[in-house]
């Protein structure tokens, strides 16, 4: 092959090559399994350094509050019957039981579910408990960033079909990340009585691509599918 080929060759070529750094975003999609396991395992994690300055006798009773939205269920009331056999009108009722977002709930009863292990008692209703513990999440979510570096899908409109991806190197990286603190309340006084450090953790997912077909993976979860 001449050198005027080789050199129109690669004239051809280069221009089609692409090297891009997507910075770390939010996903766009439902999570995948690995995105679960990324935050479960943040959590799991994260509670193993949760501590109460509390007996094991005392009650507790969880809340938790952070950022996401949750759901009122109102009180649904029965009808009622007069003495004269007719039913009194329902009208609609404002009050009900406030729910928290399902990632917040979450959080909430990973750490419910450490203190119970460490032998305390988590009552369902608050006005068993001695002492209320909030747990206020200031973050929980996951986010990915893509390094790509070859020749991207090519749709011409010259040539009747398109070229594939060629991947030279790819690194698609993915983390979970939480922080949290708890807070201690004493729930006749409503006097806080302790606060704990701010808990986070920090768990990831790295997948490579290298030379079209060759693929692994860096990742701190135990079990990844």
């Amino acid at each position: 092959m001449g050198t005027l080929t080789r050199a129109i060759l690669w004239a051809s070529i280069v221009p089609l090559l692409a090297s891009c750094t997507i910075p770390r975003e939010i996903t766009r999609t439902a999570r995948s399994a690995i995105e679960q396991l990324l935050l479960a395992e943040a959590v799991n994690r994260s509670v193993l350094d949760v501590a109460l300055p509390l007996s094991i006798d005392e009650t507790l009773y969880m809340e938790v509050s952070g950022l996401q939205l949750g759901y009122l269920t109102p009180f649904v009331p029965l009808p009622s019957v007069s003495s004269s056999g007719e039913a009194n009108t329902i009208t609609s009722s404002t009050s009900g039981v406030f729910s928290p977002a399902g990632d917040l709930a979450f959080v909430k009863d990973a750490v419910a579910a450490h203190l119970g292990v460490l032998g305390y008692r988590v009552a369902k209703r608050e006005e068993e408990a001695s002492y209320l513990v909030r747990v206020v999440v200031q973050s929980f979510g996951t986010s990915q960033s893509i390094s790509f570096f070859g020749m991207p899908p090519v749709q011409s409109v010259i040539i009747p079909f398109s070229l594939p991806q060629l991947t030279i190197y790819q690194n698609l990286a993915q983390d979970g990340y939480v922080r949290y603190g708890v807070q201690v309340i004493e729930r006749a006084s409503g006097r806080l009585f302790y606060s704990t450090p701010w808990h986070s953790h920090r768990t990831y997912h790295d997948q490579y691509t290298f030379l079209f077909f060759f693929t692994f993976r860096v990742t701190d979860l135990e079990e990844a599918p």
